[in-house]
């Protein structure tokens, strides 16, 4: 194909994108040509009587709900007309079943229920099935939409549902939805409470989520049941069916709705996908969840579809085991105790565990416990979603390497619920995948439960926040700063000038290549203005062969000189900075967020205890009797904060806001002790830094230290400057992809990040130069 033709067929194929997108899919895509019904009976007489005032009820009630479905922009219903072009049903003749249906095995056609309790409901079980005129009509919209009719009558049975229980692999949404409708349709007709727990009968007639969502079965306790009585839990096959999954899209209206009404409207935008309704409808909900998000305008998520939807139906919705068939039974006791499980769980599917928790009783009241559930880290493990109560934990490390976690302070006996949801990003493509899981009763993270250290009694979630501090800093809090800190152990140490001496040669060496080229060679970590200045006159051929001569010369001294500097590292600055790295790591935090509009960040840098960190405590480093080669001081070796940019807080006579001029104050006793001795003594405490976790890939703590402000010009009753004083708190739990490569450069740290520590854009790009 010619360019010509290539531009030509782009051209076309971006109008025809246009034109398509800009159909009107939504309300007013089709017109009803009628919202009147007309009853008869099944076999097309008049209905006469009793069984006529029961028709009439019918009528009302399925015109006021074709003007709701039209109102909703559903397209008109398929089904037979009367011969005044009004739509047309059918009554049953026997009066004692209450069942309705809609029969496609020849002329569409409607057949409802002659059973007067379902007109006029008294019972439990008839308030449920008054909806049913409703319930059918759905089904003859659904009807109306090619691609959902082509893949209902192309669908394969499900096994375990029974005869006569709609049982096809779409029945998840061929039933289910027209359900769901149903009900929101008994809401506002007759003020019924809210699913789930309104009436008993509709608590029964939920089906379980421990199987897939789009292949629901009736359990093996359940299959000698025949119909629901309103009063035991999934007591039919009918309900436990594609029915019982009336309750996943009744939830789903719930969550993506931004306005009344939407709530019963988003199921046209599942309907209306046209090439995606094979795989059992999956591809069409998750792709009509997804549109309707964007037509709804949701406004924090959902446009990922079921990969969203899906764990938060069963965090927000499905929280009690009585949803699941076979929840499993997990029991810790005592302080301290450790149980796994292993299993697999099927695609769009749920594993459910009630977890009890007896405290031992000769426990301080006020003793640390904490509830952890870990995920093991494992291949996909983005499609699995960790779910405690109604709180889904979706932040997951960055690092595939670390396990996908929570924790929760416990202050008793209690039972918590926990679940584990498989849906992928691509609900379509989900697989069925392993999993192992470990749940946690235990004190302080990573240390015996003998140990003194007490963990602060705060859930810390992902990222980090200021629990106190000065009112511009208390709301200073940050997702993003999950990778910006590093341990810094012995072999990091060493390796990481080892590291500067490779670069620095490596530098040289394409240096000198460039030379021999006959080329002006630019040094790789200059600032982009001044590196295409460079290119600039190398190519204008303005740089003289003296000039290259000089260029040379330099280039060999350089390797010389690194030459030497690198044996000396390797005889005297490794080894001594190993003996200092002795059963010793370094933290080193930098935590960068915002706070009231403004960027904030947190610096802490801490000596630890331990060649691979760990849980432990630590106050101010006491490093004055240190000498060179030997350990170093184990405690915190510095702490500070910053709110605005570098430019606006460096300057003196800056006009900093009163809560901006506190100064982080941490003292060892002997510095204490020295304070006290003098006229006007300002003393302060040496902070505590807890860590629970302290790894290569996972910090998590709380850190604690005075800030004061001595005001220079207001005086106390002795004359002495007065000054204020603050508490800063800082809690952080965070992941890195560092893995120990680099201590020195900014590789856990976003280029979001450096901007808002008010680094220029020239000076983060020199930065990337000495990480490659």
């Amino acid at each position: 194909m010619s360019s010509k033709l290539m531009e030509h067929a782009r051209v076309y194929l971006t109008a025809f994108v246009f034109v398509l997108f800009a159909a009107p899919w939504g309300a007013g895509a089709q017109s009803w040509p009628t919202t009147d019904w007309h009853l008869v009976a099944k076999d097309g007489s008049e209905l006469t009587g009793a069984r006529a005032s029961h028709g009439e009820t019918f009528e009302n009630m399925m015109e006021e709900a074709s003007a709701w479905y039209a109102a909703l922009g559903y397209r008109a219903p398929n089904v037979e007309r009367s011969e005044s072009g009004a739509f047309l049903a059918r009554l049953k003749d026997d009066p004692d079943d209450i069942t309705s249906h809609t029969s496609y095995y020849g002329p569409p056609r409607i057949l409802l229920t002659a059973n007067r309790g379902i007109s006029d409901p008294r019972t439990a079980v008839e308030r449920l099935y008054s909806a049913s005129p409703v319930h059918e009509i759905f089904h003859a919209v659904q009807w109306s939409y090619p691609a959902f009719r082509r893949a209902h009558n192309n669908a394969d049975a499900l096994p375990s549902c029974g005869k006569g229980s709609s049982a096809w692999d779409t029945s998840w949404f061929f039933e289910g939805a027209p359900t769901a409708l149903g009900m929101r349709w008994i809401e506002r007709t007759s003020g019924q409470p809210r699913a789930p727990y309104g009436t008993p009968n509709q608590a029964a007639s939920v089906r379980y989520y421990d199987q897939p969502l789009h292949k629901p079965h009736v359990p093996e306790s359940l299959l000698e049941s025949s119909r629901p009585d309103g009063a035991e839990w999934n007591a039919g096959r009918h309900w436990s069916c594609g029915y019982g999954t009336w309750y996943f899209w009744y939830a789903a209206g719930e969550m993506l709705a931004e306005e009344p009404g939407q709530e019963s409207e988003y199921l046209k935008y599942i309907l209306n996908r046209h090439a995606s309704w094979e795989d059992d409808g999956v591809e069409a909900t998750d792709q009509g969840f997804r549109v309707a998000a964007e037509a709804f305008g949701s406004s924090y998520r959902f446009d990922e579809g079921l990969y969203e939807i899906y764990p938060a139906f069963i965090a927000e919705y499905v929280d009690h085991d009585r949803f699941y068939e076979s929840p499993v039974s997990i029991d810790l006791e005592g302080r301290s105790e450790v149980q796994w499980h292993d299993g697999t769980i099927d695609p769009l599917s749920t594993e459910a565990f009630k977890v009890e928790i007896d405290v031992r009783d000769d426990l301080p009241a006020d003793a640390s416990k904490r509830f952890r559930v870990s995920l093991n880290p494992q291949p996909n493990r983005n499609q699995l979603h960790l779910i405690e109560g109604r709180s889904l934990h979706n932040r997951r490390p960055t690092d595939d390497a670390v396990p996908y976690q929570f924790e929760v302070p416990v202050r008793g006996d209690t039972t918590f619920s926990v679940r584990l949801a498989n849906v992928a990003e691509d609900a379509a493509t989900t697989k069925a995948i392993p999993y192992s899981v470990r749940f946690e009763l235990g004190g302080f993270y990573g240390a015996p439960a003998s140990d003194p250290y007490t963990a602060p009694e705060v859930d810390i979630v992902p990222g980090f926040s200021v629990m106190s501090g000065p009112p511009a800093l208390r709301t200073c809090e940050g997702e993003d700063a999950r990778s910006a800190f590093d341990l810094i152990t012995a072999a990091e140490a060493v390796g990481d000038v080892r590291r500067t001496f490779d670069r620095g040669e490596r530098d040289i060496d394409e240096m000198k290549e460039a030379v021999e080229d006959g080329e002006f060679p630019i040094p790789p970590n200059l600032p982009p203005a001044q590196r295409e200045a460079m290119r600039r006159a190398m190519e204008s051929g303005n740089v003289p062969p003296e000039v290259m001569a000089k260029m040379r010369t330099a280039l060999e001294k350089a390797e010389s000189e690194m030459a030497k500097s690198r044996r000396k590292a390797e005889d005297n600055v490794m080894p001594e900075m190993a003996k200092e790295y002795k059963d010793r790591s370094r933290l080193v935090l930098n935590l960068v967020g915002t706070s009231g509009g403004e960027s904030c960040s947190i610096g802490i840098s801490a000596v630890l205890r331990g060649e691979e960190g760990g849980a432990q405590q630590l106050t101010a480093a006491d490093d004055e009797d240190h000498a060179p080669g030997e350990p170093l001081a184990v405690g915190i070796a510095d702490a500070g904060y910053l709110v605005g940019s570098v430019p606006e807080t460096m300057p003196p006579d800056s006009d900093f806001r009163t809560d901006h001029r506190f100064e982080v104050c941490m003292m060892t006793p002997q510095e204490r002790e020295q304070e006290a001795g003098r006229r006007c003594p300002v003393p302060c405490s040496g902070g505590k830094l807890t860590l629970e976790r302290a790894a290569q890939d996972h910090a998590k703590g709380t850190l604690k230290v005075d800030l004061v402000y001595t005001d220079p010009d207001r005086r106390d009753a002795n004359d002495c400057p007065l000054v204020e004083r603050r508490k800063l708190v800082v809690g952080f739990n965070i992941t890195s992809a560092n893995q120990g490569q680099d201590a020195g450069t900014g590789q856990g740290v976003s280029d979001k990040a450096l901007r808002m520590m008010g680094m220029d854009p020239a000076v983060i790009e020199m930065l990337r130069g000495l990480d490659r």
